[in-house]
């Protein structure tokens, strides 16, 4: 039964939800926390890539407006996966900084790890 509901996507088949499973009080602990961190991994985690996504189509809802966005650009680069970095634009300089960072500590990570 542990095994039907573990295995996932993941590579190791979801070892780090049995270890939380297994280390719960009792089977209603178990099952609560598996029910809470589905919800929160698969229900709320992808809102802010979702509403991005959503208000980067109204805010340049074609390739024009895109390229007005990235004047110097080349304009046969300009395609529609430019929408999230159109969307970096529009942050204030600190926003930015807080955006990029994760990802440049991300890129470092990949870099360094052995």
């Amino acid at each position: 039964m542990v095994e039907c509901v573990v295995s996932g996507a993941e590579p190791g088949g979801g070892g780090f939800v049995a270890q939380r499973m297994l280390a719960a009080r009792d089977e209603r602990h178990s099952v609560g926390g598996l029910v809470l961190f589905n919800v929160a991994h698969y229900a709320l985690r992808p809102w802010p890539w979702i509403l991005v996504a959503l208000s980067s189509l109204i805010l340049f809802p074609d390739l024009a407006s895109l390229r007005h966005a990235f004047p110097d650009v080349d304009p046969s680069v300009v395609n529609q996966d430019l929408g999230y970095a159109a969307m970096l634009t529009l942050l204030p300089h600190g926003w930015l900084g807080l955006v990029t960072r994760p990802c440049v500590r991300l890129s470092v990570d990949n870099v360094v790890a052995p």
